[in-house]
């Protein structure tokens, strides 16, 4: 009877590997969506300006608004 062989699996990836492939592909969607991200910015630097982000921060807090 053949006894089974260890073979090692090329597809594993170490965690660093696994880190820098995450890392490549933020890298990728942001350049991808960088004017989606601005616009994001800079509406979330207005609403927190206008005070508009704090009040709706304040609305996720039990018991509403402090």
């Amino acid at each position: 009877m053949e006894t089974p062989k260890k073979t090692l699996d090329a597809s594993v990836l170490t965690e660093d590997e696994k880190r820098d492939q995450i890392l490549k592909q933020v890298v990728q969607d942001l350049s991808e969506n960088a004017d989606v991200i601005g616009k994001t910015i800079l509406l979330l630097q207005t609403l927190n300006k206008m005070g508009i982000l704090e009040a709706l921060a304040d609305l996720n807090i039990p018991g509403g608004i402090k």
